[in-house]
């Protein structure tokens, strides 16, 4: 149901939907992730990357060293599963580069 539709509708009718939903987004309804992954982590497909998904990833690393107290950024690029340290500074020169550089 759209929100144009639910507007639509008689005050009572849009009371009982709206209870119906509250209903159905219960927290004991919505069910949890089997497994969730940590949010600190992040599977990187092994491979060839093209300089725009080094870019991407440099940036993604450069954000989360920055944010990490010293001497923590090493020991979490090896949580992350399928990145190499000198992968992971490839592609944050890369990043450091183009900033320098002034290519974009």
């Amino acid at each position: 149901m759209t929100v144009r539709q639910f507007n639509k509708l008689p005050a009572d009718k849009q009371a009982e939907v709206h209870k119906a939903y509250l209903a159905l987004m219960s927290p004991s309804n919505v069910a949890a992730l089997a497994n969730p992954e940590p949010a600190d982590t992040r599977a990187i497909p092994r491979g060839h990357f093209s300089d725009g998904q080094k870019l991407a990833i440099g940036r993604w690393l450069l954000h989360h060293k920055a944010s990490l107290p010293h001497g923590h950024f090493g020991p979490w690029v090896e949580k992350q599963e399928g990145l190499s340290r000198s992968m992971a500074h490839q592609c944050m020169a890369m990043v450091k580069n183009r900033q320098g550089g002034g290519e974009g």
